[in-house]
């Protein structure tokens, strides 16, 4: 097992330990300690990864994220379908190499409704990758940074729509692709329905 395996093994324990516990407990309902011996680290090792527990329940991982989005600005120019369909099939290679279950879901699910506040900052975090696709879209293709944005926000409806089906539902990790490809062409067929037309204030009758 390479430093790099190991490192992402122990990610994975404090995060999926973490939204256990915070599910059963909530946030103030543990310790660090109690999170620590449940992964099997050292609370020094914890403190390498995360600040808080919050923050362990969230997942962030900042070089993962930045690897996502240089694998999107790296995609060869003869290659490229368009930010959308580009970033659909990173997103279908990111969640197979996570390998999240149903049950692992679930259980972030919980945790969530167990701490309100989880939610906040999952909706802050979510802002914040949303404007960093956003400029990355603009770098890579010089498209008007409104149209960036809203490829950008529509990606996430796409994928969270689709995470419902495939983890809250029958479906398992095998069906991402497909259900993830039958929500963006949904998604393509719904703007494409009708031509454009203004929106216009209506008047007081």
């Amino acid at each position: 097992m390479t430093p790099s395996d190991r490192q992402r093994r122990t990610r994975r324990a404090l995060v999926d330990g973490a939204r256990a516990l915070t599910a059963e407990h909530g946030l103030a309902g543990f310790t660090v300690e109690q999170l620590c011996e449940l992964a099997g680290v050292s609370r020094r090792t914890f403190f390498n990864y995360f600040p808080t527990k919050e923050s362990a329940v969230l997942g962030v991982d900042p070089d993962w994220d930045e690897a996502f989005l240089e694998r999107f600005r790296s995609i060869p120019a003869h290659d490229r379908l368009g930010p959308l369909d580009d970033l659909a099939s990173l997103t279908v290679d990111a969640f197979a190499e996570m390998g999240t279950t149903r049950d692992e879901a679930r259980t972030m699910v919980a945790a969530v409704r167990r701490e309100p506040r989880i939610l906040a900052a999952f909706i802050e975090q979510d802002r914040t990758q949303e404007q960093r696709l956003t400029d990355a879209i603009v770098d890579r293709d010089g498209v008007d940074p409104l149209a960036a944005r809203m490829t950008a926000v529509l990606l996430g409806a796409i994928v969270r729509t689709t995470a419902q089906q495939v983890f809250e539902g029958d479906g398992d990790l095998a069906e991402f692709a497909d259900v993830l490809r039958a929500h963006l062409d949904a998604a393509r067929s719904a703007m494409h329905d009708s031509p454009a037309t203004p929106i216009t204030r209506t008047k007081d009758a």
